[in-house]
């Protein structure tokens, strides 16, 4: 339910936004383009997209979270991302911890397939992994909603609701090469 959220009270235009987007959806966001961020990064976007607008009219996206990462993430650690999107976070902290490992993890096997090519084609990050299976308490096959408006709200729902794809799920603690400090692990995920 949209009142279960605690942001919608202390930031009220977050509720309106949620609200008049259901109304009004617009059309499909497949329109890409590549962006440069006011960190030096570039990233391949939808421009219609929340992040992609953002990107495009300020040159970073969520102040909050950016100045967080900037001060959490350690050189040398381990980061993660959880809901990495098309990779605006793993890029700020590949940015920190140039010489630790950077762990990405998104569902949407097209966005996953884009944040692959921001990280590494596009920017050269050398460590960081793209892990295209979805967050989980168990190793297991889950139904997935695609928000063709908000790629970012794309999201896993239960077994009786309506669905585009079937993702892979992963523990982890079952990560290979998890060992380390783990300084951040940044998670935006939609419900599950």
């Amino acid at each position: 339910m949209i009142l279960d959220k605690p942001e919608y009270f202390f930031r009220p235009k977050y509720f309106f936004s949620r609200v008049l987007s259901k109304i009004f959806r617009k059309a499909e966001n497949k329109q890409r383009e590549i962006i440069k961020s006011i960190l030096g990064f570039s990233l391949k976007l939808g421009t219609g997209d929340v992040v992609g607008r953002s990107i495009l009219q300020y040159g970073l996206y969520d102040l909050v979270v950016t100045e967080t990462i900037l001060r959490l993430a350690e050189e040398g650690s381990i980061c993660m991302d959880g809901g990495a999107n098309y990779g605006y976070t793993a890029m700020i902290m590949s940015k920190v911890n140039k010489k630790g490992q950077i762990f990405c993890f998104e569902a949407n096997p097209a966005v996953a397939e884009i944040l692959d090519d921001n990280l590494h084609k596009l920017n050269d990050v050398r460590n960081a992994v793209v892990v295209n299976r979805a967050i989980s308490d168990e190793n297991s096959t889950l139904n997935f909603l695609i928000d063709t408006y908000n790629i970012g709200a794309s999201r896993v729902v239960s077994a009786d609701e309506a669905h585009d794809i079937a993702v892979q799920s992963i523990r982890i603690d079952e990560i290979a090469g998890l060992d380390g400090h783990v300084s951040l692990f940044k998670i935006d995920i939609e419900g599950h």
